[in-house]
């Protein structure tokens, strides 16, 4: 009988560690699953940025591809005749005098102090300028016009000649755009 009064003495001391035993799993079950539910959120943010940033990966590599084609490679002129080829008169229908064409400078092309891949590249046949001819003063004009909307070329001064037998003009400061980057 003894016994018996023990184990109901023990009774409401059992009951209450069932119960606080009971509210430490909930507690420790509630905690549980907050934490897997943040580590799911912070996944989730993970992978929202990772397709971001492949979305963006891949809008580059569209932009590398034009680059590639938009710029030829400083490779591609080994001398000066390479470089005479590169700059390439004939698509706007004009010539220079490939006796005379020099180099005249080569240097980083920056953008805001940043080299972005490209070297500048300028040329000249007269002393700094470059004299272009052209058949007659109609197409001359239209030369330069397609030669100032080039995105590989640049230069900063023009005199035409009016007094010659071909259209004529000296460019001032005539460069070129090269990529010394990726593939040739």
């Amino acid at each position: 009988m003894n016994n018996v009064k023990k184990s109901t003495a023990l009774l409401p001391m059992i009951t209450l560690m069932t119960f606080l035993a009971s509210g430490l799993l909930a507690h420790s079950a509630t905690k549980a699953q907050q934490t897997l539910q943040d580590k799911a959120d912070r996944q989730e943010r993970i992978n929202v940025q990772v397709a971001h940033h492949l979305d963006t990966y891949e809008e580059l590599s569209a932009q590398a591809k034009d680059w590639d084609h938009g710029f030829r490679h400083i490779n591609e002129a080994k001398d000066v005749l390479g470089l005479y080829r590169l700059l390439n008169l004939r698509r706007f229908g004009l010539a220079s005098d490939l006796g005379q064409f020099h180099l005249t400078s080569d240097s980083p092309f920056l953008v805001k102090k940043q080299h972005i891949g490209l070297i500048e590249v300028c040329v000249a046949s007269q002393g700094d300028r470059l004299l272009v001819q052209a058949e007659d003063y109609t197409k001359l004009m239209q030369g330069l016009g397609e030669m100032a909307r080039a995105e590989d070329i640049t230069f900063d001064g023009l005199t035409i000649y009016g007094d010659r037998e071909l259209g004529e003009a000296e460019l001032s400061n005539v460069c070129m755009l090269l990529r010394d980057r990726g593939d040739a």
